[in-house]
Formats: structure tokens, C-alpha cells, sequence
């Protein structure tokens, strides 16, 4: 299978903004341990 330079280019990013994401949690959904 070959991927041009284009593709992995932006799979890269896509996987970046994902893992951003996941380490950057929004305020709105953080949920503090005293609620549980």
C-alpha cells in the first residue's frame, strides 16, 4: 500500500488535535472527585 506524503502529512495532525484533546479536557466536562 503506498500513502503519498499528503496523507500521512494529515493524519499526523489529525492524530495531534485528537491526543490534544484527550489531554486537554473543556472545563465543562471536568467533573471533581467530591461529586462521586
Amino acid at each position: 500500500m503506498v500513502i503519498s506524503n499528503d496523507e500521512v502529512l494529515h493524519l499526523t495532525d489529525k492524530v495531534q488535535s485528537l491526543s490534544k484533546n484527550l489531554q486537554e479536557p473543556p472545563g465543562e466536562y471536568f467533573i471533581p472527585d467530591e461529586l462521586y
